[in-house]
């Protein structure tokens, strides 16, 4: 399955804003948050949280919603550990591990 594609630059365009005003909001380098949100990136929920943060609006609203009846995605943090749910299968082993 494929990474879920974020909103960040289409979400700055709503607002006004440039991807530059965006990184001066959450204290990185312009070139860093390029980076992070460019296609087939993988950045960290703590840059998420900060991008989140910055436009005011939850995690799961920075990606483009593809969910269906038979598909889930997103990150569960649990005991300060992070956990990437890609689909049932995963949040199914991760509520048994957590179980034992």
């Amino acid at each position: 399955m494929e990474n879920p594609k974020l909103r960040v630059k289409e979400i700055c365009k709503e607002r006004g804003w440039t991807m530059k005003q965006l990184a001066e909001k959450i204290g990185i380098a312009p070139e860093t948050l390029t980076r992070s949100v460019s296609d087939g990136a993988n950045p960290t929920l703590a840059t998420l949280r900060h991008i989140a943060n910055a436009f005011e609006i939850e995690i799961g609203d920075l990606f483009v919603s593809s969910i269906t009846t038979n598909h889930i995605c997103g990150y569960i943090e649990v005991d300060g550990e992070v956990y990437s749910i890609r689909n049932f299968i995963d949040l199914e082993m991760l509520y048994n591990n957590l179980k034992k």
